[in-house]
């Protein structure tokens, strides 16, 4: 999937595009063909994963059952002329996701900025629970990483 970040050659909408719907359909500005182009490389990404995943080349990479699996074992979903749906399922529940990870991040950011004692607190448990069993080959000199 190759998403494209800028595309500075796209030209500038069409001059009477305010003035009428008919031109509102076909001459999208830069950023709308951006937008456009992406969405489709997310879809066709997506699409690509179902099918792969239908057809049973892969599972899961834990091991376990996900979200899509149960989708493919399901009578209706299971269907190939059905698959659109589940690749807007996908699609949407990857955009659900994200945003409700980026308000438990954001939230979980003001309380640590307010609040001094948990954060040296959360330093603390990465620390002792994330960092030091990982180290235990390659410890740095004085045993600890300096997180400040």
């Amino acid at each position: 999937m190759r998403l494209i970040v800028n595309d500075m050659n796209q030209k500038a909408s069409h001059p009477l595009r305010g003035f009428s719907d008919r031109f509102d359909r076909w001459h999208l500005n830069a950023s709308e063909r951006l937008v456009l182009k992406n969405s489709r490389a997310v879809r066709a990404f997506v699409q690509e994963f179902v099918q792969i995943r239908r057809s049973g080349k892969t599972k899961s990479a834990l091991g376990t059952e996900d979200f899509l699996s149960h989708l493919l074992a399901d009578d209706y979903f299971s269907k190939p002329e059905n698959e659109i749906i589940v690749v807007d399922e996908m699609i949407d529940f990857f955009i659900a996701a994200a945003q409700t990870t980026k308000g438990a991040v954001g939230n979980m950011m003001h309380h640590m900025i307010r609040h001094k004692e948990m954060s040296q607190k959360l330093l603390q448990n990465i620390q002792t629970c994330v960092i030091e069993p990982h180290l235990k080959e390659d410890a740095p000199v004085d045993g600890k990483v300096d997180l400040d």
